[in-house]
């Protein structure tokens, strides 16, 4: 258990004239445990109306601070335009509807 904890999470595609429309956007806020933790949020599945993304948290080599860090964790990728819900597994876990920024 890494201890991250992770809320707010939205997911949409960009409407907005001049966006790339096929875009698929994902975006959280993480609470890490140490402000010397990297998260990522990686591509694990893509199925027609679902994409599965992994949050990792790790920490690299020994040390590093204990002051709980916040950060935004945020993942966009091209996935088609009819995606319409998210799920976030591993370090923590969510699962969405995909929305419209217009």
């Amino acid at each position: 258990m890494t201890g991250v904890e992770c809320d707010g999470w939205e997911a949409w595609y960009n409407r907005m004239p001049g966006a790339n429309h096929r875009d698929l956007h994902v975006a959280g806020t993480c609470h890490l445990p140490s402000g010397s933790m990297v998260v990522s949020l990686d591509l694990e599945e893509v199925e027609p109306e679902r994409v599965v993304l992994r949050l990792t948290a790790t920490t690299p080599g020994a040390g590093g601070t204990t002051q709980i860090d916040v950060r935004t964790v945020s993942w966009q990728a091209d996935v088609g335009p009819d995606v319409k819900r998210v799920q976030i597994i591993g370090d923590a876990e969510a699962e969405l509807d995909v929305g419209l920024k217009e």
